[in-house]
């Protein structure tokens, strides 16, 4: 039989808890099996490979009950689990490696470590994680030899294998050998045989107890001692209850270090993204470790999944592990662009988190095309202003971008156009190392070589400030400034032409190559004023970073086949096609 893995994650409502902090984590890093996603908000909708419950798991909490008529606890966290599951069978795969919001994961390809592990430990293997044992001295000497030697073939193993007792001393107990329920590898077929063929998940669910304890108890009763040899201990993830053996401060170390790739339980909002696994990126991540707190509050399921008790969303500010930079995001638009706006706009609502606003300008009264109507979602703001006659539409855009810190409330603007879009989950954090907003550089003699036509734009530099970098700061979108940059950029305009710097730009060659540049001219500002406030890197000599979002060519047709620049590289796309991929319309 032909083995199937996929990634199972049940997503709650975004205002639960760390779900969104989570599913940033989560998408941040590339699987190597599917990611299939589950859930019963009409949030999640439009996320690609979320399959859309009709029922919260909810609707059993009051009607969740033990066979003796006791109330069961555990009934909505076994929903969430056995339909999950079931839900994993009916599409034809064999193993699930399960993620809950309360998990934190680092490095492309994760899962196929853990998975890789799980079938090194030999075949016939039913689950795998981080395994413990339930009252192992309490059901007689052959079962507690047995426990003895599970503990010796995995003492050189990172972590040790956790036991507690559900009896005292001197009582017969139900033995049990388990794994922590998240992170854990799971075969399918062994957990259809142990729940009645899936035939009837909410009623399963209602009437057992925990279910990674439940799996832990069958192993037990289908196969006796001999339960342990069904059981693998990975070394490459932790899962724990609470703080027993970790507290989360240590946890999400381990984790930071590199130690293994995938640590549960986070509790908080902290979390971690590729971009944030770079040099500087791991020492920021680890000072704030230092400085960590752990919630105080949570009641907690079997398997150490966090009950919702009301707990503050993504943006709440309460565990700022990762302290989000205050950005503004800001798009200066007009009526040509509409078609490209509105996906640009609907990328900012499907993927950007933790900006403190976003600002769009638009010309007043603009002749915008009737069937290109953008819908405004909430946290998007729509500013006017009077745009001039032609030709001087694209110098006024400058003149609107130099005044961004009248317009916008953040320490930094993140700059983007009509026609970008974020491509996945993005934060002002993945625009930052050490603090600073990262600034691509290439020196001005590549460029000549490389791409000729970008050297149009050194000659306005010189000519609006007296001064030019030695590279050239345009290398891609978005584009983050400190919120001074822009008075001091004013202020370097008129010193030098004496001219007040707005009437300056609108004087200049409004064709093209324009005779301004307004970006290059903060990146001089930038590298030549400014240089301890940002973090250049010098894609001339090293590689592009990941970006998380693309731009395309307003210019062009949406439909039409365009030649763009990602990542230092020059791509052939259709950009309807690629927008209908990333944002899943």
């Amino acid at each position: 039989m032909k083995i199937k893995p996929v990634v199972l994650c049940y997503l709650p409502s975004p205002s639960w808890g760390c779900t969104q902090s989570a599913y940033l984590n989560f998408v941040s890093f590339k699987t190597h099996f599917p990611l299939l996603f589950y859930a019963a908000d009409p949030h999640w909708s439009i996320v690609e490979n979320c399959h859309m419950l009709k029922a919260f798991p909810d609707v059993v909490r009051e009607t969740a009950k033990y066979p003796n008529g006791q109330p069961n606890p555990w009934g909505v966290n076994n929903l969430v689990w056995w339909t999950g599951v079931a839900l994993a069978a009916s599409k034809g795969y064999t193993h699930v490696i399960y993620l809950e919001v309360d998990c934190r994961i680092r490095d492309d390809g994760w899962d196929k470590v853990m998975f890789d592990e799980y079938l090194a430990a030999g075949d016939g293997k039913l689950v795998a994680g981080s395994a413990l044992c339930y009252s192992p001295c309490n059901g007689g000497f052959r079962f507690m030899e047995r426990w003895r030697q599970f503990i010796l073939q995995h003492q050189n193993h990172r972590f040790p294998i956790p036991a507690y007792g559900g009896g005292g001393a001197a009582e017969k107990f139900e033995q049990v050998v388990m794994v922590n329920g998240a992170l854990g590898v799971y075969d399918l077929a062994w957990l259809k045989s142990i729940a009645d063929d899936f035939r009837n998940t909410v009623e399963f669910a209602k009437r057992t107890t925990a279910w990674d304890y439940y799996i832990g108890r069958e192993l037990v009763h289908r196969f006796g001692v001999d339960a342990f040899d069904y059981v693998v201990h990975l070394d490459c993830v932790y899962s724990g209850f609470k703080d027993a053996m970790f507290t989360e401060r240590e946890r999400i170390k381990l984790l930071t270090d590199g130690k293994v790739v995938g640590v549960h339980q986070v509790k908080s909002n902290w979390t971690i993204t590729k971009d944030t696994l770079s040099s500087g990126g791991v020492a920021e991540l680890n000072r704030q470790t230092q400085e960590y707190r752990s919630p105080s509050d949570g009641s907690l399921s079997p398997e150490g999944q966090a009950v919702d008790t009301g707990s503050s969303p993504v943006t709440s500010t309460d565990y700022p592990v990762i302290k989000q930079p205050d950005v503004s995001i800001f798009i200066v638009s007009h009526a040509k662009d509409a078609e490209y706006l509105k996906y640009c706009v609907s990328s900012i609502e499907q993927y950007a988190r933790g900006f403190r606003e976003v600002i769009i300008m638009v010309p007043r009264h603009p002749e915008w095309p009737k069937d290109h109507v953008i819908p405004i979602p909430d946290g998007v703001e729509v500013r006017y202003y009077e745009e001039p006659p032609a030709p001087l539409g694209h110098l006024h855009h400058q003149v609107i971008k130099l005044q961004a810190d009248k317009f916008c409330k953040g320490e930094f603007v993140l700059h983007m156009d009509s026609d970008c879009i974020f491509t996945e989950m993005t934060t002002p954090a993945d625009f930052f190392l050490d603090g600073k907003p990262v600034m691509l550089i290439k020196s001005w003699t590549k460029i000549e070589v490389q791409n000729g036509t970008a050297m149009h734009w050194r000659k306005p530099v010189l000519e609006a400030i007296g001064f030019v970098s030695a590279y050239e700061t345009m290398q891609r979108l978005p584009l983050v400034y400190p919120r001074e940059i822009y008075d001091q950029t004013r202020q370097a305009i008129y010193s030098h032409t004496r001219k007040t710097w707005d009437a300056y730009i609108l004087s200049c060659r409004s064709s093209f190559p324009y005779g301004f540049a307004e970006f290059n001219t903060l990146g001089s500002m930038a590298e030549m004023v400014m240089h301890d406030q940002f973090h250049f890197i010098d894609v001339g000599i090293g590689e592009h970073p990941h970006n998380p979002l693309t731009q395309f060519w307003s210019h062009g047709r949406i439909d039409q086949a365009q030649e763009i620049w990602h990542e230092g590289k020059k791509v052939s796309l259709v950009p309807i096609e690629e927008i209908k991929r990333r944002l899943s319309i």
